[in-house]
């Protein structure tokens, strides 16, 4: 429970601050989890939305922190892509690594880039340090579904494994 006081603090000093950004969001969401990792369990199925923040976009703190931990899940792409490195896919393979139990689900809302782009091609092999994934499925939601997110999305869906399965190319579409 003092982790989660503790974040209750931090969270709240951030509030009063007028500095609610993405540490204030990250924040709040580890509560959660933390109280059900603290109960002794895993989940049988993971849903989120996690955000959406390119490296180029994060803070040096947060650049570094992410670096660090992404290299360390197996999900950092470098070379002419670090830029575009993104935390959806860091917090996806953590949040399935820690809070996911073997055979249990996942899905995920992410930006469509991360069914084709380089950046997120250590994600799509489902490969990580602490946890494995076999995706199963992805659906694509064209123009027509706004206003949904700013930027085109998809949402991905796979079990947590001993073995990874990449995602798959074919996709199921929406309109």
């Amino acid at each position: 429970m003092t982790d989660i006081r503790e974040i209750y603090v931090v969270d709240d000093r951030l509030r009063r601050e007028k500095r609610d950004s993405i540490w204030s969001y990250v924040a709040r969401n580890l509560t959660r989890p933390l109280a059900y990792s603290a109960a002794g369990g895993r989940a049988n199925v993971l849903i989120g939305n996690p955000p959406w923040v390119a490296f180029r976009h994060m803070t040096a703190g947060l650049q570094k922190r992410f670096k660090e931990l992404a290299k360390g899940v197996g999900v950092y792409v470098g070379g002419k892509l670090a830029t575009q490195n993104d935390l959806c896919a860091l917090f996806t393979a953590r949040a399935a690594g820690l809070y996911l139990r073997g055979g249990g689900r996942i899905a995920f809302v992410l930006p469509l880039a991360s069914l084709t782009r380089g950046q997120f091609e250590r994600l799509r092999s489902g490969a990580f340090h602490g946890g494995s994934i076999q995706w199963e499925e992805a659906w694509t939601m064209d123009d027509s579904v706004q206003p949904l997110f700013p930027v085109p999305s998809c949402a991905v869906f796979g079990r947590r494994r001993a073995t990874s399965e990449p995602m798959s190319e074919r996709v199921r579409a929406y309109s």
